[in-house]
């Protein structure tokens, strides 16, 4: 499809050590394992038979040193295992002696229980997540995701009022879905841990809407989202299951993007009611400062007074000095003042700006 020039190009970048360089995947047939050396290459997954020097010259694609990158994967479609047993008789008794595969295989699968345990009997005891689950509603798969997030970031949760220093019950989530993914992942052809994989399908969904937050409070706060996170949340959005096809933040939270010069009391009803009110209130948090900077982007001393009132704010609602009909009312009187300032703001300019006028000569 490409002339030899074009697939050239795309080997250099493929080659690239630049950490800038935005190629992800390729996909070839018959090309690129003699010779071919591409450090940052990771993973490696293989949908054709092979044996001997081909298979081990595939192998190594991905064994090469490069900055973090700690290990390479290679995922076999087709029956590899046996060929690459027999691959490896020809070299040293030392690499003969290496076949770990059916002991990594058991251990991933002991880990994948282990990890399944903790986060069901541990860390999400007290929220019921399988009753969600069970309902014949349509979207009882969605609720069940946007609850499971709702109770995890939820301030008044006793497994988020922990010491400095200590993980959070979001924070053990979110480290111990993770590892539970990569070691399915070793295993998941295996029948050992069918039974787990809607639950950590769920759970994935979840780490993708957690991710998802946390980029949106950065960018709200004005900061940037560091492209490593951003890469690992677009992997997490293109593996996870779709959540009833809810792709927005303030839809989650059962909210629609609301007008901050338009709140009013029905708004902060509809708000105290949401059926996932601590989302919803971190999407009102985010708006009211998404448009606090805006607003005051010409006045950094304000905009730093309003920053610390927000942050006192939250502060104060995390540690549960505010109830979440009382933090709903503060934040929906501190976005009428946002507005208000935006008001003036476009008052005064609209009264500075020079008209002109036309004279003529007598």
């Amino acid at each position: 499809m490409r002339r030899p020039s074009e697939n050239k190009l795309i080997q250099r970048r493929a080659k690239s050590i630049d950490p800038d360089e935005e190629l992800e995947l390729v996909i070839v047939q018959s090309m690129w394992l003699t010779g071919f050396d591409s450090p940052p290459l990771h993973t490696m997954y293989v949908d054709k038979p092979m044996r001997g020097a081909a298979l081990m010259q595939a192998l190594s694609r991905v064994n090469r040193t490069f900055r973090g990158k700690q290990d390479g994967l290679l995922v076999g479609y087709a029956p590899l295992t046996e060929n690459l047993h027999a691959a490896l008789a020809h070299y040293t008794p030392t690499d003969q002696a290496t076949r770990p595969l059916g002991r990594d295989i058991d251990e991933a699968i002991a880990r994948v229980q282990e990890l399944h345990g903790v986060i069901c009997d541990e860390i999400l005891v007290g929220y019921d997540w399988r009753g969600k689950l069970a309902s014949r509603r349509p979207a009882a798969y969605r609720d069940a995701v946007l609850g499971t997030l709702d109770y995890l970031r939820d301030p008044g949760n006793p497994g988020n009022q922990v010491s400095d220093g200590e993980p959070s019950i979001a924070e053990r989530f979110k480290s111990h879905a993770a590892r539970l993914a990569r070691f399915y992942a070793l295993c998941s052809s295996s029948g050992a841990v069918r039974e787990y994989r809607a639950d950590i399908a769920l759970f994935e969904e979840v780490r993708v809407w957690m991710a998802k937050f946390d980029a949106e409070e950065r960018r709200a706060r004005g900061l940037s989202v560091p492209a490593d996170i951003e890469l690992y949340l677009r992997q997490l959005t293109a593996g996870a299951i779709e959540a009833g096809g809810v792709t927005d933040i303030y839809q989650a939270a059962g909210i629609e993007r609301p007008d901050l010069s338009h709140l009013d009391d029905a708004f902060i009803k509809k708000m105290q009611e949401a059926q996932h009110p601590h989302l919803a209130i971190e999407a009102l948090r985010r708006l009211v400062e998404q448009q606090m900077r805006l607003v005051t982007r010409h006045n950094l001393v304000r905009q730093q007074s309003f920053s610390d009132r927000l942050s006192e704010l939250m502060k104060r609602y995390t540690n549960q000095h505010l109830t979440t009909a009382e933090i709903i009312a503060e934040l929906v009187a501190m976005s009428k003042e946002v507005s208000a300032d935006a008001a003036r703001g476009r008052s005064s300019a609209h009264r500075s700006t020079p008209t002109s006028s036309l004279s003529t000569t007598p």
